[in-house]
């Protein structure tokens, strides 16, 4: 079996790197977009998991939600944000919300949840 991969967005640079090492490092497989429109752009790969930032430059990760959905309905969605204000219809979009202020272990121990084949 191949190693999960996952796609990771954020427009930060620092927390786009320091999350990719840890979720390589944990063993995921990573393939990071910077933007919405790049998220998209990427969506004909295969994925077991995304993982989105809430605010980019050129759209909301609810608005990349709904996009990745309407392309791939079962894939499981985390929103990783720094907002604590994100709504519950946002939430209704998602599979689950990481608030980045809860670290990166709960980041893994959601996906890990999600896909239960990668500890």
């Amino acid at each position: 079996m191949g190693r999960t991969r996952i796609l990771f967005v954020d427009d930060n640079d620092l927390v786009l790197a320091a999350t990719t090492l840890l979720l390589e490092w944990k063993g995921y497989t990573v393939v990071n977009a910077t933007s919405g429109r790049s998220a998209l752009d990427a969506m004909n790969q295969p994925f077991d998991a995304a993982v989105l930032d809430y605010e980019l430059a050129d759209m909301t990760g609810l608005q990349l939600a709904s996009c990745l959905k309407a392309v791939r309905p079962q894939l499981p969605i985390v929103m990783f944000s720094g907002r604590s204000d994100v709504s519950e219809s946002t939430l209704a979009e998602v599979t689950a919300f990481v608030p980045k202020g809860d670290g990166f272990q709960q980041l893994l121990t959601t996906l890990a949840e999600l896909i239960p084949e990668v500890t």
